[in-house]
């Protein structure tokens, strides 16, 4: 009789119904759910369960693969839309090339993030984000021409999308098309309040010794974001360049205060300073940047200058000497050195240097270039 517990359980066993199988629809339902809420870490378990008895669904690969980059998921995701890929169409296959490109881009593979990029473009010929991630992927790469030629018969986007304008401004400037680059990056920076492009503009109108346009971005740049690195220091050279000396001095000190041994920054103050003959505190600054950088051409010349108003030509006619070597085309410390030279009363040498201040001189009014300045 102690037996029939056990029967009774064996032929409950045997007559109970089959388990109910789930319903793969429901993983896809609850995962695009999931994914629409926020909640991926359920939407990726849901999409792979769906994907466990449909793996050939390119659409569900793709959107596992959105929600696993949205994650963080970096390369489950690539691999997901690398799946996707062969499941589309060929003619279809322009958006899930863009994600795939995304992911390497995000993942700072940008080796990688190219030849999607560009498959996409291929298939998708306006699709403005592929263009620019492509010539972005370029730039960062080394090559803006090829960013140059991407964007280039898509120009008159620039105005519609700041992004492309962005890329595109950065790619001509790279290219040595300074003017048109400044305007575009003028563009970009308007319509994004962004210190930064107006830092890009303003530095390169100052290549273009467009001086004052130059000091009104950075003005704005500096205005916007005083902490911005390199920020200060360009402004000091704009308002130097624009004569205002006072506020140049401002400038300097306060790039400075934040990278005290940058040697370039100490030798423009120290030339702000030796113009307003300020020379003991000139010397200082002079003196930190030959310590940190002896072969700053600026601090040679200006340390030059120094020394011939104070009157050891010999130290200043070797300074201004170093500053030439390192810098031959640099017309200032050539003028300066004549000077010097017949004040010591080594007229040879000095007839010599005038010889090629005159060559120099003319070669650069030939050109239009003006008197280069230091580096």
């Amino acid at each position: 009789m102690r037996a029939l517990p056990q029967i009774a359980v064996a032929l409950a066993l045997c007559t109970a119904a089959p388990a109910q199988q789930p319903d793969p629809n429901q993983f896809l339902r609850a995962a695009a759910d999931a994914q629409q809420s926020g909640d991926l870490p359920t939407a990726i378990r849901d999409y792979r369960a769906y994907l466990a008895s449909h793996p050939k669904s390119a659409e569900v690969h793709v959107n596992l693969g959105a929600a696993l980059a949205q994650h963080g998921d970096l390369d489950p995701a690539i691999h997901e839309f690398e799946a996707a890929l062969p499941l589309t169409p060929a003619a279809e296959r322009g958006g899930i090339e863009l994600d795939l490109g995304l992911a390497f881009y995000k993942k700072g593979d940008l080796a990688h993030a190219s030849e999607p990029f560009q498959a996409a473009l291929e298939a998708q010929p306006a699709n403005l984000q592929a263009a620019t991630l492509l010539a972005d992927c370029d730039l960062k790469l080394g090559d803006p021409a090829g960013a140059r030629a991407v964007l280039q018969p898509r120009a008159a986007f620039a105005r519609q999308n700041l992004d492309f304008a962005y890329v595109y401004g950065v790619a001509l400037v790279r290219t040595g098309s300074l003017r048109l680059g400044a305007e575009t990056l003028d563009t970009v920076a308007a319509g994004q309040n962004a210190a930064d492009v107006y830092l890009l503009a303003g530095s390169t109108w100052m290549q273009l010794s467009e001086f004052e346009q130059g000091r009104r971005d950075l003005e704005q740049a500096h205005t916007l974001n005083p902490g911005l690195p390199g920020v200060a220091a360009a402004l000091g050279i704009a308002r130097d360049r624009n004569g205002d000396a006072p506020a140049a001095e401002a400038a300097f000190r306060e790039a400075l205060e934040l990278t005290p041994n940058d040697a370039d920054l100490n030798a423009y103050l120290g030339a702000v300073l030796l113009k307003r003959r300020a020379l003991d505190e000139a010397r200082v600054h002079l003196d930190r940047a030959l310590a940190l950088a002896p072969n700053n051409a600026l601090a040679l010349y200006e340390d030059g200058m120094l020394h011939s108003d104070t009157g050891q030509l010999d130290q200043s006619a070797s300074e201004l000497k170093r500053a030439i070597a390192l810098n031959p085309a640099w017309l200032d410390p050539h003028v300066l050195l004549v000077s010097v030279l017949y004040k010591l009363h080594r007229t040879e040498e000095g007839a010599a240097e005038r010889k090629i201040v005159d060559r120099l001189t003319a070669e650069q009014q030939a050109v239009g270039t003006g008197t280069p300045k230091a580096p």
